[in-house]
């Protein structure tokens, strides 16, 4: 039995060759196929099935939002407690220097007579509160802007309820006097003759001073923006009786 030739080994490298030149021809074909196949998928696919690289990696942070908080305006603050006797902001009846005002009672005019004169003048109704029998306003000269307001009683426990009521509107300071400004109440003399009782305090953003004249059963109410003009007005002892 005769080997075979080398023709025979040429002809079978030579049919090797010719299959793996077809597979070489075919792989670029499939790959152009999966490519359009892909592209087709992305376009037609919707939006949240699509893998998009940057969403995944944002963070998320619980109970954190974007939206702009909503503000809301500060509320008006506590309203402190409303004094016993405020001075008045009436205006004095116009055209009336006396305090004969047609207007008064009896016991007014009688009230405004005794405190008219010197810095006081054209006094006219206000109301007396919870411990006093008359009251009048008085305008003032050279004192405060608001009309300071005169007091009477009716006896020595109803002007003692009033100190009372009056010291209760607020807090003395641990230190300082009306003369510093600060929330004051002691007692007061005149002419180095203790009178009666003084308080001096900050309320509703003006300083209010209150004295009173025990042996006369009268008090009076001042108050002004400016403290150290109120004071140096209360030390000039405007109200004489």
């Amino acid at each position: 039995m005769s080997n075979p030739g080398p023709g025979s080994g040429g002809g079978g490298g030579s049919g090797g060759g010719g299959g793996g030149h077809r597979r070489a021809v075919w792989i670029p074909i499939w790959a152009a196929l999966i490519t359009a196949v892909g592209a087709v998928l992305a376009a037609t696919l919707p939006p949240m099935l699509r893998h998009d690289p940057a969403a995944s990696h944002t963070p998320t942070v619980p109970g954190v939002t974007t939206s702009r908080p909503r503000t809301t305006a500060p509320g008006p603050g506590p309203k402190s407690k409303p004094p016993e006797h405020p001075t008045s902001t009436a205006p004095q009846p116009a055209d009336d220097d006396s305090p004969d005002d047609p207007g008064l009672s009896t016991a007014e005019q009688d009230l405004a007579a005794r405190v008219t004169g010197g810095d006081l003048s054209g006094c006219y109704h206000a109301a007396p509160g919870s411990y006093a029998s008359v009251a009048v306003n008085c305008t003032s000269a050279g004192g405060p802007e608001r009309d300071p307001l005169i007091l009477s009683f009716d006896d020595a426990d109803g002007l003692r309820e009033w100190v009372i009521g009056t010291r209760s509107q607020f807090t003395v300071s641990e230190t300082g006097t009306c003369e510093t400004y600060k929330n004051y109440s002691d007692l007061w003399n005149h002419d180095g003759v203790q009178t009666g009782n003084v308080s001096c305090y900050w309320t509703d953003s003006v300083y209010r001073i209150a004295w009173s004249f025990d042996d006369q059963l009268v008090a009076v109410v001042a108050e002004d923006p400016d403290a150290s003009a109120l004071v140096t007005w209360w030390k000039t002892t405007p109200v004489e009786l």
